[in-house]
């Protein structure tokens, strides 16, 4: 006996699905499917649920997902019987709603690809069954099969039907989902061990020019959160001293002024007397032109013998440094950012994992709104 060509109708059109999906249908062995007496897809004297969805309607079940599964399970085959159009129909729309029942839009994500493989499937002579169709090498096959169907379409369709069949399946072999890294914005801080390594190495530096260069750059990134570029361009003059306060003035578009950290004053202060003319870090005055101030000191640490033990120096951790000290200062982080010159205050988020611990009578007393 002959399937019945299928009424692609509710097939979306703009799909533009070119499977030669009837063909297949008619073409197909007779796929015996489960008993379907009565269908959980349907509302009781009413259009189908997918309908319901589809016109606006979210769906709302108070059954759990595995509840959901176990009447998916339903539709695996168990008796003799032809697959009908409406069969297919009422087992993707199931398997999406298994997929997504937690909103319309997660449905109409995934019934699209699902009711195309389903088709697919059985004019494969595949059982209605998700654990038999929503296979990783059934989902590739089908992707690469479509006809007339743009790549990014097939990129969309596969994505899908990977989300449906690692939902919806037990058995199928879907590997694990590999963790995803945080993207972070900000250099990692370095740790007060590798500070003092820097410092040691600053010392030991075998010319006055390399010790001058590094020891600015650590007093300029880490003491004032100076960026590359603002430590190339930093001189003698533009640090002055505000009663009890040593401030660096930062031009360009970031203009601003910073207040050394207590820490570092008398380094600079000592950088400044010695080297009252020209870039604090030892860079002659043509090397600071041009738009690729932000490499110069990198480059120029490149140079620089560096025993294994001692991390590399790099303007960015440093100025990481600076905004994690603020931090476990108990600075309001509005104040560090403008001080930063930074538009946002999300650099909290990626150092929050750095941040030293409150202890517990300080924490009460800074929530109480007294320092």
């Amino acid at each position: 006996m002959e399937l019945e060509r299928p009424c692609l109708s509710w097939i979306p059109l703009h799909r533009q699905l070119a499977f030669d999906l009837g063909e297949g249908l008619e073409a197909a062995p007779a796929i015996r499917p489960a008993d379907i007496t009565s269908v959980p897809g349907l509302v009781q004297g009413g259009a189908p649920r997918a309908q319901c969805i589809e016109s606006g309607d979210v769906y709302s079940d108070s059954s759990s997902a595995r509840e959901m599964k176990k009447r998916l399970a339903n539709y695996s085959t168990a008796k003799d019987g032809n697959v009908t159009p409406k069969d297919v129909e009422d087992f993707a729309s199931e398997v999406a709603r298994t997929a997504g029942p937690n909103s319309g839009s997660h449905y109409a994500k995934f019934h699209g690809p699902t009711k195309a493989i389903c088709l697919w499937a059985v004019a494969q002579g595949m059982a209605l069954d998700p654990e038999v169709i929503f296979t990783p090498d059934n989902v590739e096959r089908f992707v690469l099969e479509a006809k007339g169907l743009e790549d990014n379409t097939k990129a969309t369709y596969r994505s899908a039907l990977r989300l449906v069949g690692e939902r919806v399946t037990t058995k199928a072999p879907w590997e694990p989902r590999p963790v995803r890294f945080a993207r972070r914005e900000l250099a990692i801080p370095y740790t007060a061990s590798e500070m003092a390594k820097l410092a040691d190495w600053s010392k030991a530096l075998n010319t006055e020019l390399k010790r001058r260069t590094v020891q600015a750059t650590i007093v300029l990134c880490a003491g004032a959160g100076l960026t590359a570029s603002e430590a190339v361009a930093a001189k003698a003059c533009h640090i002055r001293q505000l009663g009890e306060l040593l401030i660096v003035g930062v031009s360009g578009d970031r203009a601003r002024d910073v207040p050394v950290r207590a820490e570092y004053e008398a380094q600079l202060i000592g950088l400044c007397r010695r080297y009252p003319d020209g870039p604090l870090v030892g860079l002659s005055a043509a090397s600071t032109d041009g738009s690729n101030r932000s490499d110069l000191i990198s480059r120029r640490m490149s140079d620089y013998a560096r025993p294994a033990s001692v991390p590399q120096l790099l303007c960015s951790r440093l100025r990481s440094t600076w905004l994690l000290a603020q931090l476990n200062s108990h600075v309001p982080v509005s104040v560090i950012a403008e001080a930063a010159g930074l538009g946002t205050v999300g650099f909290v988020d990626d150092l929050f994992e750095f941040l030293v611990p409150v202890e517990r009578q300080v924490a009460m007393t800074l929530l109480r709104g007294q320092l």
